[in-house]
């Protein structure tokens, strides 16, 4: 009777381990009969990395070329004597330098880091550090762009037209203040600008911050250094993120159109210039030998 007894227990425990292991049996996946694992962090960031290969070598790219040219530009423009002597406008395109220089150096490696490691930057302070930091540069490289394109278009326009008078804004002032042979003078402007750029850029340090994001087909959370989820709306992040688009597009606009403007200077004074020679050279020929006509030096026209 206890043997009996014995042997159903054992059966009954066989019984029970055969149908667990069936069930576990069932939850593998049938297709490759593994069961399915979470990856772990490191894998699914580097598969990130992978497919965003190739935004991070533009930005490896840009980094070592705008950190080597932007170094060379400032030593060129506080070394060469003749620079200090002939650009009125050096004080400006040394910080352009500078405020570049900056991003290439600290920004750029911040977001070279943020792709490698997507899931894994955790520090808040960081995280609006270098965002701030880069909103502030390009908002000062927008502002100084514009003033130097500005002052090109003024400094062209009065030597072409022969007078500075017609051209009347806010801006001339400032940039004619510039023009004053103190240093103090051009770094406050410069300053000024990199303020008013800071200023600009105050909201990003409550909208950007760590955020933890769930990861697709895994059990497993990340942080990520973006846009704060309560923030991403059109009345928050959107209205910033517009207000900024139209800041830049403005600046934009107004470069191209001093920029065309002096292009059209040019073309208009080389047109001027060509007909005054050819006057000239009517003139010459005609109070010289009148009764002989004039042959141009291509020798296919003839001036009577």
């Amino acid at each position: 009777m206890e043997k009996s007894t014995t042997v159903d227990v054992l059966n009954y425990r066989e019984d029970n381990y055969s149908n667990k292991l069936r069930n576990s049996t069932l939850q593998l996946n049938i297709s490759t009969l593994v069961p399915t694992l979470s990856p772990f962090l490191a894998d699914i960031e580097y598969n990130e990395f992978v497919r965003r290969c190739s935004d991070f070598a533009i930005i490896i790219i840009l980094l070592s070329i705008g950190t080597v040219g932007n170094v060379h530009t400032m030593l060129i423009y506080w070394r060469v004597t003749d620079m200090q002597e002939r650009f009125h406008i050096r004080t400006l395109i040394i910080w352009l330098s500078a405020v570049d220089f900056t991003t290439c150096a600290v920004v750029m490696p911040f977001e070279a880091i943020a792709i490698r490691f997507s899931y894994s930057i955790s520090s808040d302070v960081a995280c609006k550090l270098f965002r701030s930091i880069a909103h502030t540069t390009i908002v000062s490289s927008w502002l100084i762009l514009t003033l130097i394109g500005h002052e090109r278009y003024k400094s062209i326009y009065g030597i072409l037209v022969a007078t500075k008078s017609e051209v009347h804004c806010t801006t001339c002032k400032i940039t004619n203040w510039l023009k004053g042979k103190l240093l103090f003078q051009h770094n406050l402007v410069c300053f000024l600008i990199i303020l008013c750029a800071s200023v600009l850029s105050t909201p990003a340090l409550f909208l950007i911050g760590i955020e933890t994001v769930s990861l697709k087909n895994a059990s497993l959370v990340g942080t990520e250094c973006t846009t704060h989820k309560e923030y991403r709306g059109i009345l928050t992040a959107g209205l910033y993120g517009m207000a900024i688009g139209v800041f830049g597009i403005s600046c934009f606009i107004y470069c191209s159109y001093c920029y065309g403007k002096i292009l059209y200077l040019i073309y208009k004074q080389f047109k001027k210039e060509k007909t005054n020679r050819r006057n000239t050279i009517y003139l010459t020929a005609k109070f010289t030998s009148p009764n002989q006509p004039l042959t141009t030096e291509k020798g296919n026209r003839t001036i009577r």
